[in-house]
């Protein structure tokens, strides 16, 4: 049902873009020439310009929505913090929160209007990896950006454990060993 709404929303979207340059169009180059709007398009090509936006209209969800898989290597109540950042920095706030779903919308009222409504990212959090589910361009570049923020603090705390304490360029652990042998 989802997928049907979405392509009647783009239907009437594309129609209307269309509109809106066809009509721009005919104002600044065939109105002051007398040249009717209707006399534009050869006779016939109205349906076959219907046509076509009937099939784009259809499969334009199925190009720009898409599913994504994230592997976090832990519980998402682990990273739930970064995650939520991350969407706050990509212009996003939390929509609904369940403890199988959380869902978050844009909230520049500009940007929703541009994307016809259509911006809601879902994750699905209740195992591991993660699902995203969304507009293609958004979901990409957020489940890159998590990743890559993940990998980064994964680093941090690799290097923070196993990196020795230094003072005055000697190594502190070595010199508490030596005070305890003698």
């Amino acid at each position: 049902m989802k997928y049907i709404v979405r392509a009647v929303k783009y239907l009437f979207y594309f129609i209307l873009l269309f509109g809106v340059i066809v009509f721009v169009l005919w104002l600044l180059m065939y109105r002051r020439q007398g040249i009717p709007i209707t006399e534009l398009f050869q006779p016939g090509a109205y349906p076959k310009m219907g046509l076509f936006f009937v099939l784009v209209a259809a499969v334009y969800p199925a190009i720009s929505f898409v599913r994504r898989k994230l592997t976090l290597g832990g519980p998402y109540s682990r990273d739930r913090k970064t995650i939520n950042g991350i969407m706050e920095e990509a212009g996003y706030r939390i929509e609904t929160e369940t403890p199988e779903k959380v869902t978050y919308r844009l909230e520049k009222a500009s940007l929703r209007f541009t994307r016809m409504y259509e911006d809601r990212v879902t994750i699905d959090i209740h195992e591991d990896p993660i699902v995203f589910e969304g507009y293609r361009k958004d979901v990409d570049r957020i489940v890159r950006f998590i990743a890559y923020r993940l990998s980064r603090e994964e680093e941090v705390v690799e290097t923070e454990t196993s990196a020795p304490e230094i003072e005055n360029g000697t190594d502190v652990s070595q010199n508490t060993e030596n005070e305890d042998k003698a």
